[in-house]
């Protein structure tokens, strides 16, 4: 059964969210998943230049997967 996921915090490392339980995703999965550093992904998380269009929804589809990964 899946289970809405809901971000609490971004930290310099890891996503925090709210599944039943609470869990933490590190910025190290999703940069893995997204093939990006966990710089890249910082910025994308934190809306900050430097990141091409494409990437940027890379990361974000990442993020997407594995937030929905955890709360499944």
């Amino acid at each position: 059964m899946s289970h809405p996921a809901t971000l609490l915090a971004l930290t310099s490392d890891c996503l925090e969210i709210s599944v039943q339980s609470n869990r933490r995703i590190l910025l190290a999965d999703v940069a893995a998943r997204a093939g990006v550093s966990m710089m890249t992904v910082s910025r994308v998380l934190n809306n900050r230049p430097g990141v091409s269009a494409a990437t940027r929804e890379r990361v974000l589809e990442a993020q997407r997967r594995v937030v929905a990964a955890v709360a499944d």
